[in-house]
């Protein structure tokens, strides 16, 4: 990874990694209460969230960041939640839900109401996070302690669909998205050291030859 593009995109990169577990929580929740995933389109429709909020916070703070900016960027997280999730059980295609071993003794008026509160919660917390990552330093976005708790969520998630038949077709998924979060983890962490060992030595990092950035890459 050349020094330019990492400089310009460490933080979209590391959010993705952040994206590939958050996803797992979503998507298996989903399936088991719910009983459907919205496949690739819902995959994508989170991306679009968590750069939407990364986005428009730096749109809104662009030019001054202080306590009033970003509290406005942090109420912004909580109407498009809203209005998203009224979007979604309006126009969205296809069933909300469908039965499954959690819900078949529910009323479909409390599965409604119960699937509205899901889809807005899982909303906030993708746009939430995009948001978040434009105040913090692209360091602390994939911290880690991020990452143990990525962890965590795949073994966990690897675990539930290898036992829960219910969802045992989401194996596959599972295991894309750790092997996604796990290389782009080693990657950011090899960047991030390799940083670290140029500013002890007092180098700057934008004189950092781009084939070393590329050399050490290729070991991920």
């Amino acid at each position: 990874m050349g020094s330019k593009l990492w400089n310009i995109f460490r933080s979209e990169i590391s959010l993705i990694a952040v994206f590939t577990f958050l996803y797992q929580l979503i998507l298996l929740t989903r399936a088991v209460f719910f009983g459907v995933t919205w496949g690739m389109p819902g995959i994508i429709f989170g991306i679009v969230l968590l750069f939407a909020g990364y986005i428009i916070a730096g749109l809104i703070t662009r030019r001054k960041q202080n306590f009033y900016t970003i509290l406005t960027t942090y109420i912004s997280a909580v109407a498009i939640s809203v209005i998203a999730a009224i979007i979604y059980w309006n126009f969205a295609p296809g069933p909300k839900f469908l039965p499954t071993q959690l819900n078949s003794n529910l009323s479909s008026d409390v599965i409604k109401i119960l699937n509205v509160i899901f889809e807005c919660l899982c909303i906030f917390i993708l746009y939430f996070t995009g948001t978040r990552a434009r105040f913090i330093g692209f360091d602390f976005i994939l911290s880690r302690r991020k990452i143990i708790f990525g962890i965590i969520v795949f073994i966990f998630a690897s675990i539930f669909v290898y036992y829960y038949e219910e969802i045992g077709y989401l194996k596959n998924t599972v295991y894309i998205f750790a092997y996604i979060f796990i290389i782009l983890s080693l990657l950011i962490k090899n960047q991030e050291n390799l940083d670290s060992t140029f500013i002890k030595k007092h180098i700057d990092l934008s004189t950092v030859p781009k084939n070393l950035r590329n050399y050490n890459s290729v070991f991920i």
